[in-house]
């Protein structure tokens, strides 16, 4: 039998740290946000073995590249878009 769990804990986060603990818990395969707090902040799952200390070292790698890989994007769009305004410096062309 399940035990009761009738008591709360609440702590606030910003709009970005909420978008991450909820990509880390799907990342685990929480049932929801609250299991996945539980089981970092107690080290375990219910009846598993205590989560190891990598797969949240391994969270922070991958929202490290998500921002990198958020950055190139914004820079290949800028390119594009001087591009296609023709605000690229162009050679000028040789008219013999």
């Amino acid at each position: 039998m399940h035990n009761l769990k009738n008591r709360i804990i609440n702590f606030r986060v910003t709009d970005e740290e909420l978008t991450r603990l909820k990509t880390a818990s799907n990342l685990h395969g929480a049932r929801c946000l609250s299991e996945f707090a539980r089981t970092v902040m107690l080290g375990t799952t219910a009846g598993s073995a205590p989560a190891r200390e990598g797969d949240l070292h391994i969270e922070e790698q991958i929202q490290a590249l998500a921002g990198r890989l958020a950055s190139v994007e914004a820079d290949v769009s800028r390119v594009v878009n001087m591009l296609f305004a023709g605000e690229v410096y162009q050679e000028p062309r040789d008219e013999r």
